[in-house]
Parts: structure tokens; C-alpha cells; sequence
């Protein structure tokens, strides 16, 4: 698995999005509570903008044919910087419509990470590699919850959405150096293979 850059660089990146990004209930009702004070109505609101985000990201990855590293890491870099741009929403309305794309960033993230980890893994490990991401997946987000609980109450709402967004971003930023570099690498020898028949 970790020789396998298709399969270890979406669980990464699984894992530090579940533990930041995907606790977005535990922030979403923070700010329901003590940035809008709207309570359970705002807080109705809030996940409702989320779940339509969702549902038009869902759409959107059932028309897509194929999943590549390439825009696994680009959609998490939008997801991060939505998160960090969320932290700065001045307005409840304003806040409301970057939560929607959050939304759907978030399930267009989700499926593209599990549809290349499982169309990486073959038939023989699919069942052994999965159970990995999952995992994974499910015990960040376990490990997440408190902490983003407790930036939210003790440096508030908005504090808790940039570091669910900040995190995320410095993890994405270096998986991306490092496919970078390993393509570098790849190429080279394509590179001096393509100057030996040449010659």
C-alpha cells in the first residue's frame, strides 16, 4: 500500500480531511449558536445549504467517468480554501452560500479519494485495502470531533473553521510537492529512454 502512491496519498488525505474538514456538524452548530444566534432554526439552515451542496456534488461526481491524483489533490485544495474562506464569512447569508459549495466539494472529495483507492487496488487486496481507508477515514473523524469541539468553545467558532480549513491546506500543499516530485522522477527515465532510441 504504500509503495502505491494511487492508494496511500487519498487515505492521507482521507484521514487529515476527516479529522478537520468532515466535523462540519460540530462547527455548524457553534455557529448556530454563538456567531448568528440563530439556534435550532439557523442551525436547520446551516445543514440544509450543506445537504444541497452535497446533493449537486453528488450529481456532479455520477456524470464523471474517471478519478486521477491529479484532481483528487485539486479538489481538496478548493475544499481547504473554502473552509478557510467560510472563517471569514461576515454575514449569515454570505457564510450560508460558501457552505453550499463546501458542500459539494466535500462529496465530489469523498468519491474521488474512494473511487481511486479502489480502482487502484486489485482484486486480490481490495477487501485489505479498504478496510484500511475506512479506517482511517472513521477514526479521524472520531478524533476530530473532540478537538474541533474544543477549539470551538475555547477560541470560537470562526477560529475552529480556519484550522478545519488551514490543516487540511498545509497536507494538501506536500502530498502535491511530493506527486510532483515522483512524476519528476518517473519522467526522467521515460526522458532517457526516449534520447536512447532516438539515438
Amino acid at each position: 500500500m504504500a509503495s502505491r502512491p494511487e492508494i496511500l496519498w487519498p487515505t492521507v488525505l482521507v484521514g487529515v480531511f476527516g479529522m478537520f474538514s468532515i466535523n462540519l456538524a460540530v462547527t455548524l452548530a457553534a455557529y448556530a449558536k454563538t456567531v448568528y444566534h440563530s439556534g435550532a432554526g439557523g442551525y436547520g439552515l446551516l445543514t440544509s445549504v450543506v445537504a444541497l451542496g452535497s446533493l449537486t456534488g453528488a450529481l456532479i461526481s455520477a456524470g464523471r467517468t474517471r478519478t486521477r491524483l491529479r484532481t483528487l489533490v485539486a479538489i481538496a485544495a478548493t475544499l481547504a480554501t473554502l473552509d478557510m474562506v467560510a472563517a471569514a464569512a461576515p454575514a449569515e447569508w454570505a457564510y450560508c452560500l460558501v457552505m453550499v459549495a463546501v458542500g459539494a466539494c466535500t462529496l465530489l472529495f469523498l468519491t474521488s479519494a474512494n473511487s481511486t483507492v479502489q480502482l487502484a487496488a486489485g482484486d486480490s487486496i481490495r477487501g485489505r485495502v479498504m478496510s484500511v481507508y475506512l479506517l482511517v477515514f472513521i477514526g479521524s473523524g472520531a478524533f476530530g470531533g473532540p478537538l474541533i469541539g474544543w477549539l470551538d468553545q475555547h477560541f470560537g467558532p470562526r477560529t475552529g473553521m480556519l484550522v478545519s480549513g488551514l490543516v487540511p491546506a498545509v497536507a494538501t500543499a506536500l502530498v502535491a510537492v511530493k506527486l510532483a516530485r515522483l512524476a519528476d522522477v518517473r519522467l526522467r527515465p521515460a526522458t532517457v529512454r526516449a534520447l536512447l532510441k532516438a539515438a
